[in-house]
């Protein structure tokens, strides 16, 4: 965990583990520094279709054609072929059911402890395509060695070496750094800028895994989670279609979320859900002012914040 947590705490993390049997996968993060609950164990069999067609919906509005989900056509670039999107708390309640899945809010509690804030809620689609998701920390700043992030990522596709999987290298999150250049994916001699040049312009690159290399391999519905300081990437795409998935991201709340949830989320959202889903997008935070000065009472400062963006 981030920090020492009073025993009350500890127990209180540790008894959600257990009332939800997710043991063996808290084992699976101490040990290997990633893990991958099964969609019985997650408990979202009808979350899971709402989000992928949810997904598309935004796809299509942005792009204007429902993304092919079986060829991957929509999405075919052999050297960027994903699209990111963004703010989805904001963009149908299905999010806000991902969020608050019981299992999320226990491994969570468990990495980061119960003040930990969302830092993003966004999407990919990626289609087929020639170079991998290169292995990184989430912990980009601070590599430091107790996790002050964490990614929990719904697979709303089949997952498999082929389909462009999450990958990850066992025992990692105990290096407390970040991978070398030679213990990342070898690019045929080039760096990640000189490929994607290269592929875009129809270079055929002979890539190299990294040693130790673990591609996850998990039916959609799946729940993928790791603390911030694991290292991992995602293998190129080789099949036809396309591979979809909800990230969910934390941190600490002294740290700056990725997406400013606290200021602009709309208040629809928050009045339809409860005082937990509040903290989770910054009404515990009073830190980050503005002319207003200094305000110290967290709900106070959580309402100028959204004032001073004309939110409400």
């Amino acid at each position: 965990m981030s920090r020492a947590p009073s025993a009350a705490a500890a127990q209180q993390a540790f008894a959600e583990i257990k009332a939800l049997g997710l043991e063996p996968h808290v084992a699976e993060i101490e040990s290997l520094g990633y893990t991958v609950i099964p969609p019985e164990r997650v408990g979202a069999p009808k979350l899971v279709p709402e989000l992928l067609r949810r997904m598309c919906e935004i796809s299509k509005e942005a792009r204007g054609q429902w993304p092919d989900l079986q060829n991957g056509t929509t999405h075919a670039d052999a050297a960027d072929p994903i699209e990111r999107q963004s703010f989805l708390l904001a963009k149908g309640r299905v999010f806000e059911q991902a969020l608050m899945n019981p299992v999320v809010q226990a491994m969570v509690a468990y990495l980061l402890g119960k003040d930990a804030v969302l830092s993003t809620c966004g999407g990919r689609i990626k289609g087929p395509g020639a170079l991998p998701l290169m292995l990184h920390t989430d912990q980009t700043f601070h590599p430091a060695p107790l996790p002050l992030v964490c990614n929990a990522t719904y697979l709303l596709t089949d997952y498999t070496m082929e389909n462009g999987a999450l990958c990850f290298i066992p025992g990692s999150h105990r290096l407390q750094r970040h991978p070398l250049p030679e213990e990342n994916f070898h690019l045929d001699g080039l760096d990640r800028v000189q490929a994607v040049a290269a592929v875009a312009q129809g270079r055929q690159l002979r890539i190299r895994n990294p040693p130790d290399l673990a591609v996850v391999e998990a039916p959609a519905g799946s729940l993928a989670v790791w603390p911030g300081n694991t290292w991992h990437g995602a293998v190129p795409r080789s099949a036809p279609g396309l591979r979809v998935n909800l990230i969910l991201y934390f941190c600490n709340k002294w740290l700056r979320p990725q997406e400013a949830y606290r200021e602009c989320l709309p208040q629809e959202v928050l009045d339809r859900n409860d005082e937990q889903f509040a903290r989770l997008v910054g009404s515990d935070i009073f830190y980050g002012w503005g002319p207003e000065g200094t305000e110290f009472d967290a709900p106070k400062a959580f309402a100028e914040a959204r004032k001073r963006v004309g939110t409400i």
